[in-house]
């Protein structure tokens, strides 16, 4: 719904409004406030539950994706480059939709939903480096892994030890007088301030904000204080991811879409087919039941907001311009038809499993 709203008072409709890029930073703050809900309800000894294989399956399936589609859009003509920023971005899947998804039918502590986060932590954990990269390189020359891109690595490993450091010894204290002040707005306040403050941090460490904002949860997931800040964050996320979704459907240039949409339709549908079939078979190879290894790709099959960024950067010197636009419109239109897959998989898993 908050899709379909935006295309219609967007710029490529009845232009209602224009400036889409101030919309769209102010949104995001949604998608952030939703990371940090999740990781309110994941304390470090839930967290524990997914070591191991699963985060093993978040890896896997943002190399094995990447890998694929990567060398499917250089077998189509793509430089090297190119090809790799293409792989990256649709490898990843839309944190905002499906944990909305997951929240909405109270699947966030199952397998499904365990799992889900697992893959999407991984996609957030790569965005920095792989932004550092796609903007390193350029034309059709061979990548050089330079300084900055060694950095891109290093500096969120570093980051998220300090944090979650500096985080434990210092939230506590910090919330206890202002809990004793009784009084709403300075909690608020103090909220707001720990998520965004996190947030930025992570955010000039190559990460995103949305992932230091996880990370605030997890911090306070811990303390006494973690239902109070739940019910004083629950307008700002629902009111700021609404607004989210409206800025990406004011992005749909339905005059572009018309005159491709024979390929943009085959676009989408090689983009779902294949990555459901990628997630399939690694749901398979990690022992996940065929029913739920299908739910777990028809979830994260359409396409993400972090595709954006990274395939913008590749059009200013990697990616032919239409071709550029014509994934974009791809990746949107894959993002809308997120819900109707999320609930076509639920029936599967609910039928077979």
């Amino acid at each position: 719904g908050y899709l379909l709203a935006g295309a219609v008072i967007g710029p490529f409709s009845l232009g209602f409004v224009s400036d889409v890029g101030a919309i769209e930073r102010v949104g995001g703050l949604g998608v952030v406030f939703l990371l940090f809900a999740v990781g309110l309800e994941l304390p470090f000894d839930r967290l524990r539950v997914m070591r191991g294989g699963i985060l093993s399956l978040g890896a896997a399936q943002f190399l094995v994706t990447g890998l694929i589609l990567a060398l499917a859009a250089w077998a189509f003509g793509a430089g090297p480059s190119g090809a790799f920023i293409i792989g990256v971005a649709l490898a990843m899947s839309s944190t905002a939709i499906v944990l909305q998804i997951l929240i909405e039918r109270r699947e966030m502590n199952t397998q499904i939903g365990r799992s889900t986060l697992a893959v999407l932590l991984s996609q957030d954990l790569a965005v920095g480096p792989m932004l550092a990269i796609a903007l390193a390189i350029g034309g059709d020359e061979v990548m050089q892994v330079n300084w900055e891109v060694a950095l891109a690595v290093v500096e969120p490993v570093l980051a998220v030890v300090l944090i979650i450091a500096l985080g434990r010894l210092v939230l506590r204290p910090l919330f206890r007088p202002v809990a004793a002040t009784r009084n709403f707005d300075i909690f608020s306040a103090t909220t707001l301030l720990v998520i965004l403050l996190i947030g930025w941090l992570t955010e000039k460490a190559g990460l995103s904000m949305a992932f230091g904002a996880f990370l605030a949860g997890l911090l306070l997931a811990d303390t006494a204080y973690r239902h109070q800040v739940a019910a004083v964050m629950q307008p700002f996320r629902g009111l700021l991811l609404g607004l989210f979704f409206i800025a990406v459907g004011m992005s749909i240039d339905f005059a572009t879409l018309a005159d491709n949409v024979l390929l943009l339709a085959v676009l989408v549908l090689a983009l779902l087919a294949s990555k459901t079939l990628i997630i399939l078979g690694l749901g398979l190879a990690f022992d996940y039941s065929i029913s739920r290894s299908i739910y777990l790709g028809f979830l994260l099959a359409p396409s993400g907001e972090f595709a954006f960024a990274l395939l913008g950067a590749g059009l200013t010197n990697s990616i032919d311009p239409t071709a550029g636009h014509l994934l974009i419109g791809s990746v949107i239109v894959s993002m809308m038809l997120a819900p109707p897959l999320a609930t076509a998989g639920r029936w599967v898993f609910e039928r077979f499993e």
